[in-house]
């Protein structure tokens, strides 16, 4: 049940064996503190928090992106892939709040709360068709699929007392961008083209973008092997990115995603050299200077504030402050992104189409500190079962998960 339904009883007032309760209270609105309360009353949690779990909230900061602000102004993949469910305050380094703004949140100190399992949530009274429906449930509702069945390496441990926030740097960067990096290249390389199979379509997310004061675009997407498409005249023409071009000094360059198998297609977006104030006006004579070269979208909202960072001496090297990347985009790289990103289907799919086997991108067990208790490598490359499951997925890590929507889990 709701929490709301059970607040003010306990456990030993019911009849059943366990009684699980989904907690839904947000991080940066003292969460932890309701997420301790429930566990001293005795019931066992499934973690539902609207601020990484509900998919009735934007992708991205746009006003282009449908969805409800009011406990997180976006849920990218990204955002609910690095959800930590069994350790809450963990969240405050790898994300911020409402807002934009930086958390700080301290472990209480109280043993680890029973975490049974976790649950995305697609609320439907704003969406009216299918294909909405599949917009705001895909791919994220995969990334709390694989949270839920996998712990991962930089999930720590519960640890009371231990304080989190964006400058404590305690949560392995490098093991979290390398493990994401293998979740989207699977899904972009790989398991659209099942989804498709299935009759599932998915949001595909917008370029990320910047152009140098000589005019060179580079251009970067959330989703390896995904198609770039830019076009330097206001979308008559577009034209196949393949790696840093001459766009031309002062231009205003539309860019678009295509989905791997060429489908589905993002919303333009607009990158220019002189973007800054990113005001109402989207006329590029009016805007000043941008010393930072920062990548603005169509409605003039600046987008490197939301630009998720490159650990260093992660995949790609991202130090370079001039580059500027689109709000959600994981990778902002010199040379877009991914090596796998301008691949052809051809070339990243195994000849003839088979399912792939366990490769680099796989989950090994063998490679993580949890090995024996983490998920098994199933020939999908993806931490998921090999049978078709709309509701329940189990393991020793995560005891089940539930999702209101359509959950994709078949190899």
């Amino acid at each position: 049940a709701w929490e709301d339904g059970l607040r003010g009883t306990t456990k030993e007032q019911y009849g059943t064996q366990s009684v699980a309760v989904n907690f839904w209270e947000t991080l940066f609105w003292g969460g932890i503190n309701g997420l301790t309360e429930i566990a001293e009353d005795g019931f066992d949690i499934i973690m539902s928090n609207p601020d990484y779990l509900y998919f009735d909230f934007p992708y991205e900061v746009n006003t282009e992106e449908r969805g409800y602000y009011w406990a997180a102004r976006s849920n990218s993949v990204y955002k609910v892939f690095t959800f930590a469910p069994e350790n809450l305050a963990q969240n405050a380094e790898t994300s911020t709040d409402r807002d934009g703004n930086e958390m700080s949140i301290q472990t209480p100190d109280v043993d680890m709360p029973v975490i049974r399992g976790m649950q995305g949530q697609t609320w439907s009274e704003t969406i009216r068709t299918d294909d909405q429906y599949y917009e705001m449930a895909f791919p994220r509702v995969l990334a709390v699929a694989e949270r839920a069945w996998h712990r991962a390496s930089w999930e720590l441990d519960w640890s009371p007392l231990l304080t989190y926030n964006a400058t404590t740097s305690l949560v392995p960067k490098n093991e979290l961008d390398n493990d994401y990096h293998g979740f989207v290249t699977k899904l972009g390389c790989h398991e659209i083209f099942k989804m498709k199979r299935l009759g599932i379509s998915h949001r595909v997310a917008p370029p990320g973008a910047s152009i140098d004061a000589s005019g060179v675009l580079t251009a970067n997407s959330e989703m390896p092997c995904t198609t770039i498409m830019y076009s330097v005249d206001k979308g008559s023409t577009w034209s196949k990115y393949s790696g840093p071009v001459e766009a031309g000094a002062g231009k205003a360059v539309y860019l678009q995603s295509v989905s791997s198998d060429g489908s589905l297609k993002s919303r333009v977006v607009v990158a220019d050299e002189e973007c800054n104030d990113c005001g109402e006006d989207e006329s590029t004579e009016q805007s000043v200077p941008n010393p930072d070269n920062n990548f603005c979208g169509s409605n003039r909202e600046d987008a490197s504030r939301n630009c998720i960072p490159c650990a260093s001496g992660s995949l790609f090297d991202c130090d370079n402050s001039s580059h500027g990347c689109i709000k959600g985009v994981v990778e902002c790289s010199f040379s877009g992104g991914s090596d796998l990103q301008n691949s052809t289907v051809n070339d990243a799919l195994p000849a003839g189409n088979e399912t792939p086997s366990q490769g680099s991108f796989g989950r090994d067990p063998s490679t993580t500190p949890n090995s024996e208790s983490t998920q098994k490598p199933f020939d999908n490359g993806f931490a998921t079962p090999p049978s078709c499951a709309n509701f329940l997925f189990g393991s020793s890590h995560m005891i089940f998960l539930l999702v209101f929507s359509q959950i994709f889990a078949c190899s």
